[in-house]
C-alpha cells in the first residue's frame, strides 16, 4: 500500500521549526554573545562582541589584540494542542490532544578576534548565524496522525480504495529536525575621529537542515483484513552565500554612543540530499531558496551616572524584500527594540538586567505546525568582572517567552475543522571570556 503523506503539510516544509530559537529575524539569531544574554541589548557595543553587533565600534578599544570565547546553553520546550476531534465516520484513534516537542543545545560557540592599533581595527569571527539546535517531537506532529485518518474518507489520497480502509486502528509517528547556519565574518574599521567611525566587512554562511521521521499504524479494510504500514524519510539540505555589512559609530557627546549596521541581502540556495524517502514528499537534488534577508540595526547607549548606562536597541528585518520561493509574501517585515540598564561597581564590574521584545513579521498565512515563530518578550540578567588584569568573565541568564498563537488545524483538507494552539519557552545560560592578549 502506498499512503500517499505528501498531504502532510510538508509540501512546504522549511525548517522554519528550528531556524528562530532566539530573538532576531526570520533566520538570523541576536544571541551572538554572552554580554548579549545578560542585556538583551548589544548594537551600540563597543566591547569586543561589537565584531557582530556594532562593527564600526571596535575602534572604541584601547590598542591591543583581543580573543572573545563564549558558549551558550538552550533548553526549549515546544507545545502543540490540537482541538480536532474525529467524526464516528472516520473510525479512527484520536489525536492526542497535545504534542511535545524539545530543544536541547549545549554548544552554541562565539568566537571574535579584533586587533585594534591607532586609528585602525581589524576583526574576524565565528558564529551561528541561525538555527543551532535540533527540535524533537516524540509523538510527531497533530497532521500525520490528521492526514493518516484522511485515507479513509479523502479520494484525493491515493493508495488503497477510498472504499477498502474502514479505520485507523492505531498510529504512531516521530519527527526530528536540525537547523544550523554557520557563520565566519572578517572586516576592518576606521575611525575618522573621536566623534565617527567607519567599518565594511563582509561574511561567509554555510547552512546545513536536515529532518527525518517515521509513520507506523495499522488500518483496518474490508475483505483484506488489518493492513500495517511504516513510512520513513530523512533528508538534508545544504547551501552557502556570502554578505557585505556596514557599520557607523557615532559618539556625539562623551556620556553616548551610537552604533548603524547593516547587512545587505544575502542569495542562499539550499540543495536537498535525500537518502530515504516512502513518503513521496522529498525529492533528491531539489533547490529552494532560503535567502538571508536585509538588516539594519541601531543602538544607543548613555551614561546616566558614571556608574549607570542605559542601552536601548532597534532592529529591523526586511522580510518582504527577500527570496523565499514566494512564501516570503506571506510575511510582513520583522523588527526587536528592547533595553537594558548596566551599573559598574568595585572596580569595572558589572551587573545587568535588560528586556527585549521581537516581532518576526509573521501572518496567518505563514504560521504552521512547521513555522512556529512566534513574537518573543525576553529577559534577561548577568555580570561582567575582571578574573585576572587582563582576562573578563561575563554570566548571563535569559528567559523567553512566546506570544501563544492559534491556527487552523491542516484537517481542513480532510473536511474537519480544530483549532492548533502554538506555545514556546526556553531558557539560555551564556558564560563569555574576553582575553587582551597584548
Amino acid at each position: 500500500m502506498k499512503t500517499v503523506f505528501i498531504l502532510l503539510c510538508i509540501t512546504n516544509f522549511i525548517f522554519f521549526c528550528v531556524d528562530k530559537v532566539f530573538a532576531g529575524g526570520i533566520y538570523h539569531n541576536s544571541n551572538q554573545s554572552a554580554e548579549f544574554v545578560r542585556t538583551q541589548n548589544r548594537n551600540a557595543s563597543t566591547d569586543v562582541d561589537a565584531v557582530f553587533y556594532n562593527p564600526a565600534g571596535t575602534t572604541k578599544l584601547k590598542d591591543g589584540l583581543y580573543a572573545y570565547l563564549s558558549n551558550q546553553t538552550i533548553i526549549k520546550t515546544y507545545s502543540i494542542k490540537d482541538s480536532t476531534v474525529f467524526p464516528a465516520s472516520y473510525n479512527s484513534v484520536q489525536l492526542k490532544r497535545e504534542y511535545k516537542g524539545d530543544l536541547n543545545g549545549y554548544i552554541y560557540p562565539d568566537i571574535y578576534v579584533v586587533y585594534k592599533q591607532e586609528n585602525w581595527a581589524y576583526f574576524g569571527g565565528f558564529s551561528p548565524l541561525g538555527g543551532g539546535g535540533s527540535a524533537i517531537y516524540s509523538d510527531g506532529l497533530p497532521c500525520f496522525h490528521i492526514n493518516a485518518a484522511g485515507q479513509i474518507n479523502n479520494e484525493l489520497i491515493k493508495g488503497l480504495p477510498a472504499s477498502t480502509a474502514t479505520g485507523l486502528m492505531a498510529f504512531e509517528s516521530e519527527f526530528e529536525a536540525s537547523s544550523v547556519y554557520y557563520s565566519a565574518q572578517f572586516g576592518a574599521a576606521y575611525a575618522i575621529n573621536k566623534m565617527l567611525s567607519l567599518s565594511f566587512g563582509g561574511r561567509m554562511v554555510y547552512a546545513v537542515n536536515t529532518a527525518k521521521g517515521s509513520l507506523s499504524g495499522i488500518y483496518s479494510t474490508s475483505g483484506v483484513g488489518n493492513v500495517n504500514f511504516l513510512q520513513k524519510f530523512d533528508f538534508e539540505e545544504k547551501g552557502q552565500c556570502y554578505s557585505i555589512i556596514a557599520g557607523i559609530n557615532l559618539s556625539p557627546v562623551k556620556e553616548m554612543n551610537i552604533g548603524i549596521r547593516y547587512e545587505y541581502n544575502t542569495d542562499l540556495e539550499l540543495t536537498r540530499k535525500t537518502s530515504r524517502d516512502d513518503t513521496g514528499a522529498f525529492s533528491d537534488r531539489v533547490k529552494t531558496n532560503k535567502n538571508l534577508p536585509m538588516v539594519m540595526t541601531i543602538g544607543v547607549s548613555y551614561l546616566l551616572l558614571p556608574e549607570l548606562k542605559i542601552e536601548v536597541d532597534l532592529g529591523n528585518y526586511f522580510n518582504e524584500q527577500t527570496d523565499w520561493d514566494g512564501r516570503e509574501d506571506m510575511y510582513n517585515h520583522g523588527w526587536e527594540t528592547g533595553m537594558a540598564l548596566e551599573y559598574t561597581f568595585m572596580t569595572d564590574t558589572k551587573v545587568s538586567i535588560g528586556y527585549l521584545y521581537t516581532k518576526k513579521g509573521n501572518t496567518s498565512r505563514s504560521f504552521s505546525e512547521f513555522s512556529m515563530s512566534q513574537n518573543l518578550h525576553q529577559f534577561a540578567l548577568g555580570t561582567t568582572y575582571p578574573v585576572f588584569s587582563n582576562l573578563d568573565m561575563t554570566i548571563g541568564f535569559a528567559y523567553g517567552i512566546y506570544e501563544e498563537e492559534k491556527i487552523d488545524s491542516p484537517s481542513k483538507n480532510i473536511n474537519l475543522y480544530g483549532v492548533q494552539k502554538l506555545d514556546q519557552t526556553y531558557w539560555d545560560i551564556g558564560i563569555g571570556l574576553t582575553y587582551k592578549i597584548m
